[in-house]
């Protein structure tokens, strides 16, 4: 069997350094990178980007003491008129990562209905890690 000749077929699969060097010049956020310019990040290079929504939602859960978004994914293919958010957090070590989550979960909601005018069919709240560099500010119980 000559392996070589089965290769030759196939098409080559870019690498992600050939991937960002053919990204590059239409990276940083929609804008043009300079000539000669690389993007900053491997998002910048393929023109991956936050929307707005989801930003303002991350910020609802970054408001929350004890509290990192990590991301958010907002869902509006499901059913009609209908919206899901599923946010992923990190949490700070030493608080109650349930009752931080819970607390997250209505932040998000209450930003979801002055954002889409009506209340999100859920808000889930995932938990990805519980971080150790600071110490907790414990938040006033609720």
């Amino acid at each position: 069997m000559n392996t070589q000749d089965d290769n030759a077929s196939k098409p080559a699969v870019p690498t992600a350094a050939e991937l960002l060097a053919a990204t590059a010049p239409t990276a940083r956020g929609g804008q043009a990178v300079p000539p000669g310019a690389s993007p900053n990040t491997l998002e910048d290079a393929l023109g991956i980007t936050e929307s707005p929504s989801a930003r303002t939602l991350r910020a609802a859960a970054d408001a929350e003491p004890g509290a990192r978004s990590r991301s958010c994914l907002i869902r509006t293919d499901e059913t009609p008129g209908g919206v899901r958010v599923i946010v992923s957090i990190a949490v700070a070590y030493g608080l109650a990562v349930h009752e931080v989550a819970h607390r997250v979960r209505r932040r998000v909601a209450a930003a979801a209905v002055d954002l889409f005018g009506t209340a999100p069919e859920s808000v889930t709240v995932d938990v990805k890690v519980v971080w150790l560099d600071e110490p907790a500010d414990r938040p006033a119980s609720h």
